[in-house]
């Protein structure tokens, strides 16, 4: 079941500074974009920085995932174990230790 970010004024800021911005030269800069509309968003939304950019990831997660037929699995699950249910109804299970050595070595084939 897709379960989107509820939506409040600072998310919906969060989206629509992301899709204004989206197109320009930051758009291969994931971090630079992410830090432009939490800056925004605690300007706009008189909240933390931490809270607005953690607003501002959860926004751009879901920007960036809205043509993705998988999904995360948030009733399977945990802190330690990510389910991801398939297009075709397959569930797949992703400990922590795998996803970090995968985004690890995604980082290290980046730089």
């Amino acid at each position: 079941m897709h379960n989107p970010m509820p939506h409040n004024p600072l998310y919906s800021l969060a989206i629509d500074f992301l899709q204004r911005h989206q197109d320009e030269h930051l758009t291969p800069d994931r971090d630079r974009l992410i830090t432009r509309c939490a800056h925004r968003l605690a300007d706009h939304g008189r909240v933390s920085l931490v809270e607005a950019r953690d607003v501002a990831r959860q926004a751009f997660g879901e920007l960036t995932s809205r043509n993705c037929s998988a999904h995360i699995n948030l009733d399977l699950t945990t802190s330690y174990a990510l389910f991801i249910n398939g297009p075709d109804g397959t569930k797949r299970c992703y400990p922590l230790p795998e996803l970090l050595r995968v985004i690890h070595q995604a980082e290290a084939g980046a730089l």
